[in-house]
């Protein structure tokens, strides 16, 4: 982190509303990863750097941070035991911190900003403690005294992405005075709060909720390949557990104008490709895919600060099916994953129990994992994209794909998680190995087969084949990589030691956040 000035401010609540109960289907499925993990835990951890843009002071920034917590329950909550059960506290008096850090003036703003994503990126890199600490950091970067920056750390245990999000979203509106609670508003809740949504989960209408969800997965996990992933040989990476990227601006190409064609979302079109690899790499017929469900589908949930997000579980059958096809299948299959993603964790785990034992496995191994984020700027991805090229003009854009390691760390509870996000003219897919199971080489490769399988469905269909010789290729030429270079077993700078990110990310703005720009970076369960 960078030697400057801090400052800490404190804000105090009180006499808001006080109370207590259950967790809710996504804190409770969310829980056991968490404390497998431990001191790691803030792998679960996401964060945003908001850029200022108004006048304001550092009390006006600690002012709206208390409106926030003030009008979101989630902000003020604990966990904790209670006569045996776990559950979330919500205070209605306490002590928020704005930790304020002051940067060197008169630097160009990338080194302003790099600083600022440093500072962050180091308090992300320090685990929460649910008992004892809000689910939200709030850090606030000043230039010569001015606030310049404004970083959120949130806990996954008690939220997701899209909690995040409306965080910043609220604080841009308050320092911008587009939005300010009149003094009646001030206090009161959101009409929808994580506890409200436990009560409503372990209602009736809930319980039949998850049973349906249940059924749905006792189908999809009879229909899982055994093994997942065939043996790897190579010998895994230290750390164990490798994060990469790859940027192409030939991908974003091809994959607009193939999901224009076909009708759906480019994400979609990323998803058929994850999955008809995963089948050419394990040589599996039909593969299974865990996708995250946002699980906001009713209004009450689409302005709560909490905790949403579960796993959706999808299996395609691949055999003979050339690409388009793929695609197709893959969008009806997620649709209904979708729709069974909001469950009784428990109820699951008992499913998964009577699935392994009827097959005779200790478990069925499901840590393939698939995630999409929609692009969320203030212009139209679409319109960033080159459209009306030629296929020898998408290929040639490929000679600006670039792979990075991002960050490593020692062990995750899955083999492979795949997800997806989106820049001006370009898509970056993110792999996150389990090097022991499915090597480093192997993941490049895998992404790199996405790109060159998307890239020739955009201009002619794909036939089996045609993805087998693809898939081959892209091996290859892994294999000549790592035999004139050498495996490279850990790729860590200084900066990976100390924070465990790559920084600086692209800069990416969320809806209704104009003129402000905002930096993310991404939680693999976001």
């Amino acid at each position: 982190m960078p030697d400057v000035p801090l400052t800490i401010i404190r804000r105090s609540f009180h006499g808001l509303a006080q109370r207590t109960g259950p967790l809710t289907w996504p804190q409770q499925a969310i829980r056991p990863s968490i404390e497998w993990l431990g001191q790691d835990n803030h792998y679960f951890s996401m964060s945003y750097v908001l850029e200022i843009h108004a006048e304001c002071s550092r009390d006006d920034v600690a002012n709206a941070m208390m409106k926030l917590v003030e009008r979101h329950e989630t902000l003020r909550t604990k966990f904790a035991d209670v006569d045996g059960e776990e559950c979330q506290i919500v205070h209605g008096s306490g002590d928020v911190t704005l930790r304020a850090f002051d940067v060197k003036g008169d630097r160009p703003t990338q080194e302003l900003e790099y600083d600022a994503e440093l500072i962050v990126a180091g308090m992300r890199s320090v685990s929460f403690n649910m008992s004892t600490e809000w689910p939200v950091r709030f850090v606030l970067i000043t230039v010569a005294d001015k606030p310049r920056y404004i970083g959120f750390i949130g806990n996954k245990a008690a939220m997701d992405g899209g909690s995040l999000s409306i965080c910043v979203q609220e604080m841009d509106m308050l320092l911008g005075g587009v939005w300010y609670p009149s003094d009646e508003e001030r206090g009161k809740r959101t009409p929808w709060q994580p506890i409200d949504q436990a009560v409503s989960e372990r209602s009736e209408a809930g319980r039949r909720e998850s049973e349906r969800s249940a059924r749905y997965w006792r189908a999809e996990l009879s229909r899982v390949p055994v093994p997942l992933f065939p043996e790897n040989k190579e010998p895994p990476a230290e750390p164990r557990i490798c994060r990469i990227a790859f940027d192409s601006p030939a991908l974003a190409v091809a994959g607009l104008k193939l999901s224009q064609e076909l009708g759906m979302h480019t994400g979609t079109v990323l998803l058929g490709a994850v999955a008809a690899m995963l089948g050419d790499f394990t040589g599996n017929s039909t593969i299974a895919l865990q996708l995250i469900v946002s699980n906001r589908f009713d209004k009450r949930t689409q302005s709560m600060v909490g905790l949403m997000n579960e796993d959706g579980l999808m299996t395609l059958s691949l055999a003979g099916e050339p690409f388009h096809q793929i695609v197709r299948s893959a969008q009806a299959a997620s649709m209904r994953a979708y729709m069974s993603g909001h469950y009784d964790p428990a109820r699951i785990e008992r499913v998964r129990a009577e699935m392994a034992h009827q097959q005779g496995l200790d478990r069925i191994d499901i840590s393939a994992y698939f995630n999409n984020f929609p692009y969320a700027g203030p212009i139209s991805w679409e319109k960033s994209v080159e459209q009306a090229l030629s296929k020898a003009e998408v290929v040639a854009r490929r000679e600006h794909s670039r792979f990075r390691m991002v960050s490593s760390w020692p062990r995750q509870d899955s083999t492979l998680f795949i997800h997806s996000n989106y820049d001006l003219g370009l898509v970056t897919l993110h792999a996150v190995a389990d090097t022991a199971l499915f090597s480093l080489s192997s993941a490049r490769a895998f992404l790199r087969g996405i790109e060159e399988l998307i890239l020739h469905a955009a201009f002619g269909e794909v036939g089996p084949s045609e993805i087998a010789e693809i898939g081959a290729a892209v091996r290859a030429e892994e294999d000549l990589r790592g035999a004139e270079t050498g495996v490279i077993k850990t790729v860590r700078s200084r900066l990976f030691c100390a924070y465990g990110e790559r920084f600086p990310t692209r800069s990416r703005s969320l809806h209704h956040v104009s003129p402000a720009r905002h930096r993310r970076e991404e939680s693999m369960h976001d």
